[in-house]
């Protein structure tokens, strides 16, 4: 599972995702969220002074960890689709929505 983290931008490295964008001091977006990060995106920050940035960490799950997370998550599916049990589009929907909650597990 993808968590964000703030770093100093000396702790970046390349292949690192972006979990926000980098926004100068003018409010002007230099690098959008989910971008990877290269040597020459990294070096550019720098010279614009950027200090800190948000990237994604991935965040070892053990199996009772992951167990429960996919349980709050088909509880919480469960939940939202409670008034549509009975519309199969519905579920199917639900299904597919459950997976992708999951796929980073």
């Amino acid at each position: 599972m993808k968590i964000k983290i703030n770093i100093p931008l000396s702790d970046a490295e390349e292949g690192m995702e972006l979990a926000e964008d980098v926004i100068d001091k003018k409010g002007v977006c230099l690098i959008s969220t989910g971008t990877s990060l290269s040597i020459s995106s990294i070096n550019g920050l720098q010279k614009r002074n950027i200090k800190t940035i948000s990237v994604y960490k991935l965040e070892e799950l053990t199996d009772k960890q992951r167990k429960k997370k996919r349980k709050k998550i088909k509880q919480e599916l469960d939940h939202c689709f409670s008034k549509v049990i009975d519309q199969p589009v519905m579920q199917e929907l639900k299904q597919i929505l459950f997976e992708h909650k999951c796929r980073d597990l």
